[in-house]
């Protein structure tokens, strides 16, 4: 039953229409909440801690810091008027792909290479909808909820797997 738990989450997380483009976010707390909001978001980035608790050590960060620094690259995109194609369609399959990942062994480069490439869609999708204003402290929330879940699926993935004191 728990390697199907994976699957589980993919199939019950939503479309990925979270993303309206209305510019509705104003301050750091919205940005931090907007990744517990969507189940777009909340299972990309639970799925990209789970990836990142296969690993032993320092290469356990690997996948969501490549996350991280590769969603802050996107929202720089989008901040600064590129457009890139089919942004849901991809913020779809991200937590398609993820959630497979949760599930089959790679390596630590393939990982973080898919995660990253994921990651750029979710922060242009995040930047299309900060203001100019708001566009610091709405970016670093997001960056602070994102990372947040990244820790809570590293964890349950440690549980998971059994390794929760594991460190090396």
């Amino acid at each position: 039953m728990k390697r199907y738990l994976p699957l589980i989450a993919i199939f019950a997380a939503t479309p990925a229409f979270a993303h309206t483009g209305v510019d509705h976010v104003h301050s750091f707390a919205s940005g931090l909440m907007h990744p517990f909001t969507g189940l777009d978001h909340l299972a990309a980035m639970l799925a990209t801690g789970f990836i990142g608790s296969a690993y032993i050590g320092l290469k356990k960060l690997a996948a969501p810091a490549a996350f991280l620094a590769a969603m802050v690259a996107g929202y720089g995109l989008a901040l600064s008027g590129m457009t890139l194609p089919e942004v849901e369609t991809v913020i779809l399959a991200s937590v398609v792909v993820l959630g497979a990942l949760c599930l089959l062994p790679q390596r630590v480069v393939t990982a973080s290479l898919l995660a990253a490439g994921f990651a750029v869609f979710h922060g242009y999708a995040h930047g299309a909808e900060a203001g100019a204003a708001a566009a610091l402290p709405f970016g670093a929330g997001f960056v602070v909820g994102s990372a947040v879940l990244m820790a809570a699926g590293m964890l349950a993935g440690s549980v998971f797997r059994g390794t929760v004191l594991r460190t090396a």
